[in-house]
C-alpha cells in the first residue's frame, strides 16, 4: 500500500496564522481548559463562557484580552478546537471587502460586544417565539469564521433556521467545519455571498450583523441593512435596531496624553468628549451620508473633534462608549492645505463656531471644515 501523504501546513500567511490558531486550540482542549468536543459539550462550555465574559472594559487590566486563558481567548479556542488538523485552508483570504479570517477570529477578544450581542440575539428569538409558533429564519450578515451569532441562534430556538453570509472563501471553510462539528448542518447554512448584495429565498424574521466599526467607517453595516432589512417579515427585528452616532471634542491633552489604552493589539486611547451634535440612524432607513453641523463655543479651544457610536441591541443595555473597539472615539479629520487627512484640532474657537461634518458609512474618513 503507498505510504500516507503527511499534512503540510499551508503557505499563505494568513492561512498559516489560522492553522496554528487551531493547533493551539486543539492543545488547549485535550488539555481540559475548555470542556470536551461532543455538541452537548461544547453548548455547556459556551454558556459558561459567556456569562463570563466582560461586560465593560477593564483598562486597568490588559493582560485579560488578547490572551488564550482570557474568557474570551477560551471562547475562540473552543470553537476552533472543533476544526479538524487537516482542515483545507487554502481557499482565498482577500476577497475585495472582506474581512480577514485569522483577524475576525480576533473579534471574540471585545468581550463586551461579544456578550452584549449574544444577549440580544437571545432577547430576540424570545420575543420573536412569543409573537409566532411558526418556524423563524434567521440571517447573520457578515458571520465570520467563527458564526457564533448562528450558533446563539440556533441554540436558543429548536424551531429556526439561520442563513449565515459570509464574502471570505477561507471564514466560510472555517465556519463550515465548525457547524458541521456540532451538528447543525440542518439548522444553519453558510453561504459564500456578499450581504450587501445578497437576496434571500426567504422573509428574515431576525437580521443579526456585526459589521461594523469606530465611527461607521470601514465597515459596511449601513449597506448590509439597507439591502436586507427590505426582506424582513411583518415581525422582523434587527440586532443592532440602531445606532447613534455622536459628534463632539476632547482636550488636546487627552490627544497628547490619553489616560490609558484599551489593551487590545495596536491599543486605542480611551477618551472622555464631551457630545456637541448626534446622527442617529435606524436600521430599517438608507444612510447615504453622515451630514450634520458641529457647533462650537470659545470653551472648545484647545480641543480635538471626534465621532463615537452607541450601538442599540434591542431591549437590553447598549454597547456604549469605549466599552469596544467599536465604540471608541476616532477622529473627525480635515484636508489640510497639503491635502493631507489630519485630525481637525480646534486652537482657538470664537462663539458660534459651526463646522459642517459630512462622511460616507462605511469609508475611511468623517471630514470637517476647520474653521478661519
Amino acid at each position: 500500500m503507498p505510504a500516507e501523504t503527511p499534512f503540510r501546513p499551508p503557505r499563505s500567511p494568513a492561512a498559516m496564522v489560522v492553522h496554528a490558531q487551531v493547533m493551539i486550540a486543539d492543545t488547549q482542549r485535550a488539555m481540559g481548559l475548555f470542556g470536551g468536543r461532543s455538541p452537548a459539550e461544547v453548548k455547556s462550555a459556551f454558556e459558561s463562557l459567556t456569562s463570563e465574559l466582560s461586560s465593560g472594559v477593564p483598562a486597568n487590566d490588559p493582560t485579560r484580552y488578547m490572551a488564550h486563558d482570557s474568557p474570551g481567548g477560551r471562547l475562540r479556542g473552543l470553537f476552533l478546537s472543533l476544526c479538524p488538523r487537516d482542515l483545507d485552508l487554502s481557499a482565498a483570504n482577500n476577497a475585495l471587502g472582506a474581512f480577514p479570517a485569522h483577524e475576525a477570529m480576533d473579534c471574540l477578544f471585545d468581550e463586551a460586544r461579544t456578550k452584549k450581542f449574544l444577549s440580544g440575539v437571545r432577547s430576540a428569538v424570545v420575543r420573536l417565539r412569543e409573537r409566532t409558533s411558526a418556524p423563524l429564519h434567521v440571517v447573520d450578515a457578515g458571520c465570520g469564521p467563527i458564526p457564533i451569532m448562528a450558533i446563539q441562534a440556533a441554540w436558543s430556538d429548536p424551531n429556526l433556521h439561520v442563513t449565515a453570509i459570509e464574502l471570505n472563501p477561507l471564514s466560510v471553510a472555517i465556519a463550515r467545519s465548525i457547524v458541521s462539528a456540532l451538528e447543525l448542518d440542518n439548522r444553519i447554512t453558510i453561504i459564500e455571498a456578499n450581504a450587501i448584495t445578497h437576496k434571500p429565498k426567504a422573509p428574515i424574521d431576525l437580521l443579526v450583523s456585526e459589521t461594523i466599526s469606530a465611527g461607521l467607517l470601514n465597515e459596511p453595516v449601513v449597506q448590509v441593512m439597507s439591502n436586507l432589512s427590505q426582506y424582513l417579515s411583518a415581525h422582523g427585528e434587527i440586532v443592532p435596531h440602531k445606532i447613534d452616532l455622536h459628534l463632539g471634542v476632547f482636550p488636546t491633552s487627552q490627544f497628547f496624553k490619553p489616560t490609558a489604552y484599551l489593551p487590545y493589539a495596536g491599543g486605542s486611547p480611551l477618551l472622555s468628549p464631551s457630545e456637541r451634535a448626534r446622527v442617529t440612524w435606524d436600521a430599517t432607513m438608507p444612510l447615504t451620508m453622515i451630514e450634520s453641523i458641529l457647533p462650537l463655543t470659545s470653551a472648545d479651544s484647545d480641543s480635538v473633534a471626534c465621532a463615537w457610536l452607541t450601538v442599540h441591541l434591542g431591549d437590553g443595555e447598549p454597547l456604549g462608549i469605549n466599552e469596544s473597539l467599536i465604540t471608541t472615539p476616532t477622529f473627525i479629520n480635515h484636508l489640510t492645505k497639503a491635502k493631507q487627512i489630519e485630525p481637525l484640532i480646534l486652537d482657538q474657537v470664537k462663539d458660534g463656531t459651526r463646522i459642517p461634518i459630512c462622511g460616507e458609512p462605511g469609508g475611511p474618513f468623517i471630514i470637517g471644515v476647520r474653521p478661519n
